[in-house]
């Protein structure tokens, strides 16, 4: 995996790094044995090729013939290009093809079959990653290997990867075993009970290199915990000692597992002390999970005046987990609410108050109502808790309202209400959103129908379907044929049964499911594999135009330039097409978590918009390290316009979601984006040749 070398590195810096390790990860130049005067007699022919193994993989086109002949490609490059695209587009068919190639000559192509095996899964996948794993000799190929079973390995790796990780292998494939470790543990895979693995996590989580590091503390922090779990006092001196900002925030799992005043007071110590807001919020939602006690309570008070709104952010949603035992603090939150600027800080302070003391919160809801939109989003979603007959009214003009943020949270929080509040001018308002032909209030009113079984809406539904064809409204056709399988009755399966064929992998399967529902009959086997395709593939000009160029975006919190990533071309050209066309300029930002995301490019800006088509997972071995920016999706291939920047290292997103891009100039201002706010303009520098400046330093994983 890339970030395996990034502790080694230096002054290059962490997205230098990436950058840098994404462009030798191939390979030597001659990997595989082609002389140089056969490369270049084959360079016309090899580009012709590669530009077809990615139409294939964009088209998502399983079974096919050409795809099958490009895996025995004479040119390695070929031959990887192929062996990636069967994994993406995930076709079972070629998978005894890919095996073989994990004894292919180039080191590259080796490490291709191995991501291509991951991101196949099944016990033959599985299989032959251990059993090549044993007689690898190429360090980078063992962690390709060792990422794979992350995603693809069960219980039955767990030892295998345990014993990887207590061998006297290389630093790097160290990192990779540790990172696979808790990746199956996360997954759902038994964990290994010898104290021995606990013992060399705990040991690679306090010490250099920090990429080893940061996938120990990420795997302790996977493993059920306890008292008898860990041994305090070398967890401690780990957490310490660890100078990694990323591998201090998951160690504050394992720590806050313990519950012992000793590492309670750790962690009341680092939600103050540390010299990384990351960690000092990651302390503070540790301490939530220890209980309600006075140590506890007042270090989340005193992280409500830290100077970072992402701390405070994190302390009050902290807070809001105590609940009723947190009452003496509403003082202190109304106070904070009064007096912060941050509209980011209010709804989340709003949100709070209604948790720890919903009696006295409702005036302040209400006025909620009516601030600015991240705090009405917060009062809105506050107001089932709290629910009076008096706020149906209040809901049902926000529902029609113009604001269309606002007439969908209105309505997902009419689905939340009592029944016994609602009265009879429900229905006729939600006919009325019904003609408004827009997929995602419909996709809330499919909600309401569900919460209280009005079958009558069936019929409504099934009649909006035809509305929302393409990508653009697949939730819509999502939510309808979901609905339909709880309120519908046989006059629907027709539609479920066209929706069954639907372009849509996801609206496929949530057709099927329906029509389970309302037939009995299970018609899994007619799901959709593969997402339709009807666009056209981006030309080999386009992809290397899109790959020398920096997008600029121009925030209310400074400049950001991001660099595309040649892993990922068919994502990086969807990006800079967004940007030049002027689509994101006005966007905001909608999602917002502390030490972990920033999440923008929505043009609804609630989370559930994008542009008008579906672009696909690009996944590789780039790791979701600090300062490189992922594509934010629902489901495989269901990517679009929204992006998000990653502030540390998120293990957990390695090869389950795309990294096409990394900040190479800014990262100060994309870290203090918060909810609310916005790209004033975006714009594409064409012909950026480098190099990088003003990365992230590789001590801040």
């Amino acid at each position: 995996m890339v970030a395996r070398m990034l502790g080694s590195l230096g002054s290059l810096g962490l997205v230098g790094a990436v950058a840098s390790l994404v462009a030798c990860s191939s390979g030597p130049p001659n990997d595989g044995a082609q002389s140089a005067s056969e490369a270049l007699g084959a360079s016309s022919t090899s580009a012709s090729n590669l530009a077809l193994v990615m139409q294939i993989e964009d088209h998502r086109l399983l079974g096919s013939p050409q795809l099958a002949a490009f895996l025995s490609n004479v040119d390695p490059a070929v031959r990887a290009a192929a062996a990636t695209a069967v994994g993406r587009i995930g076709d079972p068919s070629l998978e005894s093809n890919v095996v073989s190639l994990l004894a292919d000559a180039s080191a590259e192509v080796r490490r291709a079959a191995a991501l291509a095996l991951g991101l196949l899964g099944g016990t033959t996948a599985e299989g032959a990653l251990d059993a090549r794993f044993a007689v690898e000799s190429d360090t980078q190929t063992k962690q390709a290997i060792l990422q794979a079973l992350a995603q693809a390995g069960t219980a039955t790796s767990i030892p295998f990867v345990a014993g990887a990780l207590a061998a006297s292998l290389p630093v790097d494939v160290q990192a990779a075993a540790a990172e696979a470790y808790g990746t199956m543990v996360h997954g759902g895979a038994a964990p290994s009970s010898d104290p021995a693995v606990v013992g060399e996590l705990i040991a690679f989580a306090g010490a250099m290199p920090q990429p080893r590091s940061v996938a120990a503390a990420y795997a302790l922090s996977n493993l059920p915990g306890g008292r008898g779990a860990f041994d305090e006092a070398s967890l401690t001196a780990a957490f310490h000692s660890a100078a990694a900002p990323s591998a201090r925030a998951y160690l504050t799992t394992p720590l806050a597992s313990l519950t012992t005043s000793t590492s309670v007071a750790t962690l009341v110590a680092a939600s103050s002390g540390d010299a990384d807001a990351r960690v000092r919020g990651a302390a503070c939602s540790a301490l939530a999970t220890t209980g309600s006690g006075t140590p506890v309570v007042n270090a989340l008070s005193a992280a409500l005046r830290d100077p970072s709104h992402a701390v405070v952010v994190a302390s009050a949603t902290a807070i809001g987990t105590l609940g009723a035992a947190a009452v003496s603090l509403v003082p202190q939150l109304d106070s904070l609410f009064d007096g912060s600027s941050s509209a980011w800080v209010q709804s989340t302070v709003l949100t709070t108050l209604v948790a720890v003391d919903p009696g006295s919160s409702r005036s302040r809801v209400v006025a909620g109502l009516s601030d600015e939109w991240p705090v009405q989003l917060a009062a809105i979603g506050a107001l089932p808790s709290i629910a009076t007959a008096a706020d149906v009214p209040t809901l049902l003009a926000l529902a029609g309202g113009a604001d269309k943020r606002l007439a969908y949270a209105a309505i997902e929080a009419i689905s939340e209400f009592p029944a016994a509040l609602i009265t009879p001018a429900v229905k006729p308002a939600m006919v009325a959103v019904l003609a408004r032909d827009d997929w995602e209030l419909t996709s809330g009113v499919a909600d309401v129908s569900v919460a209280f079984d009005w079958a009558d809406f069936a019929a409504k539904l099934n009649a909006t379907y035809p509305s929302f064809m393409g990508d653009a409204a697949m939730n819509g056709r999502l939510e309808i044929v979901w609905a339909l399988g709880t309120i519908g009755s046989t006059a629907d399966v027709p539609l479920l049964q066209s929706a069954i064929d639907d372009d849509t992998v996801l609206v496929s399967q949530y057709a099927a499911a329906s029509y389970q529902q309302l037939t009995g009959t299970n018609v899994s086997s007619e799901v959709r594999k593969e997402n339709v395709v009807t666009t056209t593939t981006p030309s080999a000009a386009e992809v290397d135009a899109a790959l020398s160029s920096l997008v600029v975006l121009e925030t209310t919190r400074g400049t950001i330039a991001i660099q595309m990533l040649a892993e990922t071309p068919l994502d990086a050209v969807n990006f800079v097409r967004l940007a030049q066309s002027g689509f994101y300029d006005g966007l905001g930002f909608h999602r917002v978590i502390p030490n972990f995301v920033e999440q923008g490019g929505d043009p609804r800006g609630d989370g559930t918009g994008g542009s008008n088509h579906l672009v696909r997972d690009e996944l590789s071995r780039v790791p979701h390290v600090r300062g490189t920016v992922g594509l934010a999706t629902e489901g495989k291939d269901t990517g679009s316009s929204q992006f998000f920047f990653n502030e540390g290292w998120n293990v957990e997103l390695d090869e389950r979601y795309t990294v096409f891009g990394a900040v190479v100039y800014g990262f100060e201002a994309a870290e203090q984006l918060e909810v609310g706010d916005t790209m004033q303009s975006v714009f594409v520098l064409p012909g950026f040749a480098g190099p990088l400046e003003e990365p992230p330093s590789s001590t801040e994983m």
